[in-house]
């Protein structure tokens, strides 16, 4: 009954924070430190293939994509890679900066990098770890829907799933 109680006062938190318990708690990497993010391979992010997803990832006010948020993805060019936010700048239109890892079919690195920085209302293209990319290779478009409401929309096949929400 104690234990029961606790679950339920731990799932209660969780909501009022904005967080999907279910969600994160099926997921070996779904933590609040860095640690499993490093430790991420290509073959682990592979693994996810069928949960991750081209529709868009609610950022707005109260599930803002705070630092040590972190997501899983396949690029347009059909290439598995993981992100972490390392910035949120709200004064200066949600700038978004970030840390990439995309990855090579062999599991080696094919670009990387870190404080790459993604406008309110700007595109990037993991592929090459750039913001405002041609069309035909932005992976993701940092939606700025009104001054609350913003998320991250997969553009051009690529998809996405946030695995911990900082």
């Amino acid at each position: 009954m104690k234990l029961k109680k606790t679950l339920y006062i731990l799932g209660l938190i969780a909501a009022l924070a904005g967080c999907n318990p279910q969600q994160l708690s099926h997921n070996d990497y779904a933590e609040p430190s860095t640690s499993k993010y490093r430790a991420m391979s290509e073959s682990d992010i592979a693994s996810m293939d069928g949960e991750l997803t081209s529709n868009p990832i609610n950022g707005s006010d109260e599930l803002d994509c705070l630092p040590g948020t972190y997501f899983v993805y396949c690029t347009n060019q059909g290439r598995y890679g993981k992100f972490i936010v390392e910035a949120l700048d709200k004064s200066a239109n949600n700038k978004l900066t970030i840390a990439w890892v995309t990855y090579r079919s062999d599991g080696r690195v094919y670009s990387s990098g870190s404080k790459l920085v993604i406008r309110g209302t700007w595109t990037c293209d993991l592929d090459a770890g750039v913001e405002g990319a041609a069309t035909k290779d932005i992976d993701f478009h940092w939606e700025q829907l009104t001054s609350l409401v913003r998320q991250l929309s997969p553009w051009n096949g690529a998809r996405f799933k946030m695995i911990f929400r900082a």
